[in-house]
């Protein structure tokens, strides 16, 4: 698709949509590529798109000299929009060449998210988990849970998981939280360790720059979102909430956006101010 008021040649990807493709996205092995690694469904998607666009996309930047190109793509599009845009970008350094994900799935290891950032920009919704989800995060809970339990004295074990439910509330909550505590400074510094150079890593991100788009009620009929520049990293761990999955839908990302282009800077700040209910 050619814009002619933008002087963009646009390539636009869907989301995953079809049965197939959800096996796609669950095929989490990771492979040697690039400089780094990628996610094995998204990489071969990508390579079968590839053959199918390049010779098209190639015609219209023929065709348009003077044409930026853009590639935007959602959920899955945008995993595999991502891998594209790294490729081309050492290809055809001619062009102005930038990619946009909306709910890029972790599909890329730390250095390639990093190395990716000039040119891919990825935006994501709230507590969306499909930017969140890899084998790293889910191997981290996995072994979250078992050291926690295993840190818990046997006679303790089933109070402490019934009363980490509502750990303000009770006193034997200091061990518990004591517990999460060094639990999460293991994970986390695994994962720095991991994430700055380690070989065969478990955990993938999504690709380029990220920015978090943040949902809040304000007052019983309105609501608004707030976006801020976050880190790749941020995404390396798994956070749960009733929404995350809903959050992932193209609906939240469209809702966030005109919310926040339809508010006036005036108007912004007043329902800022008012107290969450």
């Amino acid at each position: 698709m050619c814009s002619s008021d933008l002087r963009n040649v646009v390539l636009a990807l869907r989301g995953t949509k079809e049965r197939d493709e959800i096996f796609v996205d669950l095929a989490a092995q990771l492979v040697k590529w690039d400089d780094g690694y990628a996610h094995n469904g998204f990489l071969r998607s990508y390579e079968k798109l590839d053959k199918l666009v390049r010779p098209v996309i190639q015609e219209q930047m023929k065709n348009f000299p003077d044409y930026s190109f853009r590639v935007v793509g959602h959920s899955m599009g945008a995993a595999v929009a991502s891998l594209l845009t790294i490729k081309w970008y050492q290809e055809y350094p001619d062009w102005d060449i930038h990619g946009y994900g909306y709910a890029t799935p972790c599909c890329v290891s730390g250095d390639l998210s990093r190395e990716s950032e000039p040119y891919f920009t990825t935006f994501v919704h709230h507590h969306d988990a499909v930017s969140r989800l890899s084998m790293g995060s889910i191997q981290d809970l996995h072994n979250g849970m078992r050291l926690f339990v295993s840190r818990v004295k046997e006679q303790y074990k089933q109070l402490a998981f019934l009363r980490s439910l509502n750990l303000a509330l009770h006193s034997e909550s200091k061990k518990v939280l004591a517990i999460v505590a060094e639990i999460n400074d293991i994970i986390t510094k695994n994962m720095q360790k991991e994430l700055t150079g380690g070989d065969s890593p478990a955990h993938l991100l999504p690709a380029g720059k990220t920015y978090q788009l943040w949902r809040e009620k304000r007052g019983s009929k309105f609501t608004t979102w707030q976006m801020y520049r976050s880190t790749s990293t941020d995404y390396a761990r798994l956070t749960f909430s009733p929404t995350m999955l809903k959050d992932h839908g193209s609906q939240g990302y469209n809702s966030a956006f005109e919310n926040m282009l339809s508010i006036s800077v005036t108007e912004r700040k007043i329902w800022l101010k008012m107290s969450i209910e």
